[in-house]
């Protein structure tokens, strides 16, 4: 047998669907060809990976994927024994057609063109490697406290249409749900004839221990409260509704905690990390998106060939479809199937830099002036972004705004007439 660019334990062919995925694997030195379906969820990824970890005792397993599976290749670079081959889908296509010239096309075939492909030519084929362990850790810490986030605004809800039913007052007396005042009040006053009973000077250094000290607020709280009644005197509800509440504030603060703890740690290991400076560099890049983009990257520059991969990998690339030939019809839509979390993170790091970036804001008004909405706006902006990112970063070179826009000047771009109007 010929000699392997690495030792692979198995070869792997990955053909993503909407609901399963259908998965072709070969070991090394077998003409055996397993046939799998994976369910289409971050569980079933997780007990796939851990499968092969213990069935090949930590050896590399090389996946061959198409670059367009953005969610499944983020979710597989978590595992420093899974050595993906990202295949652009237009290699893949023509691969395929070589060998199957009938035009069949259905899922077994694809999952078999690939597997076949990095079995014959893994040697012509570039492996996305794990990054290393601080990059990894970034990107287990960001997903772990997003998903924490995600709880915490959940269980807001859910406090929040309890309160609505026997205790409404209590949103304008303690503002955000989530926030330290807030638990501390309704773990103490779960109820509007509990916080009655209160002297008003004791609401007052109430609120002054916990950084509320506008007197204009504070008279406005105690004036709501003296004329305040009761939205139902049912004592079933009342009780039941004090009860829920005091259960979801405890869950509430701890999760609050939580994030916190992750926080720290997670710019402990940011502000040691080598690309620190550079993307901080980055307008709205802080210690929570900063981490989330370190995460995305790296420090090996030959881990992304081009930022086409890295706005596939993200989902925030559009799809592009085409009918009726050389003059039919163009039709362009966000693209669907991809990580949540990446898509997530460069949207929302859009929608901060518009608040620090010129460039950025005049962008996101020029789109929307020519009819775009919101989130399809902040998806362009997130689009333009990963271009000048991957640049700054294969280059190791700071962002710089000034030399931005004067590279937009220089080339006649739309957008500086909307910064001029800024």
């Amino acid at each position: 047998m010929r000699e392997r660019v690495r030792q692979l334990a198995a070869f792997v062919g990955w053909d993503w669907a909407d609901r399963e995925h259908e998965v072709r694997l070969r070991e090394a030195g077998s003409d055996q060809i397993e046939t799998r379906q994976v369910a289409g969820t971050p569980v079933a990824l997780h007990e796939w990976a851990a499968d092969m970890r213990s069935r090949y005792e930590g050896r590399p397993v090389g996946v061959c994927i198409e670059t367009c599976r953005g969610a499944v290749i983020w979710a597989l670079m978590a595992y420093d024994h899974i050595v993906l081959y990202p295949v652009n889908p237009k290699s893949a296509a023509s691969f395929r057609e070589t060998f199957y010239p009938s035009g069949k096309k259905d899922d077994p075939v694809d999952a078999d063109v690939l597997l076949e492909l990095l079995y014959k030519h893994e040697e012509r084929l570039k492996p996305l490697d794990p990054a290393d362990p601080a990059t990894r850790s970034l990107g287990i810490l960001s997903e772990h406290r997003r998903k924490l986030v995600h709880d915490v605004v959940r269980t807001t809800n859910r406090l929040r249409a309890n309160l609505k039913s026997y205790f409404p007052q209590a949103f304008e007396l303690v503002g955000e749900l989530d926030s330290p005042m807030s638990c501390a009040f309704l773990k103490q006053w779960p109820s509007l004839t509990e916080v009655k009973r209160v002297r008003p000077a004791t609401l007052r250094k109430f609120y002054h221990s916990h950084g509320s000290r506008s007197k204009v607020r504070i008279d406005a709280r105690l004036a709501l409260l003296s004329s305040a009644v009761a939205l139902t005197n049912d004592i079933a509800v009342v009780e039941s509704g004090m009860a829920v509440t005091k259960s979801l504030v405890r869950v509430i603060t701890a999760l609050v905690e939580s994030i916190g703890e992750i926080e720290a740690q997670q710019q402990s290991i940011y502000s040691t990390h080598p690309e620190h400076d550079l993307i901080d560099s980055f307008p709205g890049l802080g210690p929570v998106f900063g981490a989330r983009i370190t995460a995305l990257l790296g420090s090996d520059r030959d881990r992304f060939a081009s930022h086409v991969e890295l706005q596939l990998l993200t989902g925030v690339a559009p799809v592009t479809k085409s009918s009726g030939g050389r003059k039919g019809v163009t039709t362009v839509h966000r693209r669907l199937k991809r990580s949540k979390f990446l898509h997530q993170t460069i949207v929302e790091w859009a929608g901060q830099s518009i608040k620090h970036s010129a460039w950025a804001r005049a962008f996101y008004d020029m789109k929307r002036a020519a009819g775009h909405g919101h989130w399809a706006a902040l998806r362009s902006l997130g689009f333009k972004w990963l271009r000048i990112l991957f640049r700054c970063w294969k280059e190791e070179i700071h962002y710089d705004e000034t030399t931005h826009v004067d590279a937009l000047k220089e080339r006649g771009s739309p957008v500086v007439a909307y910064i001029k109007a800024a």
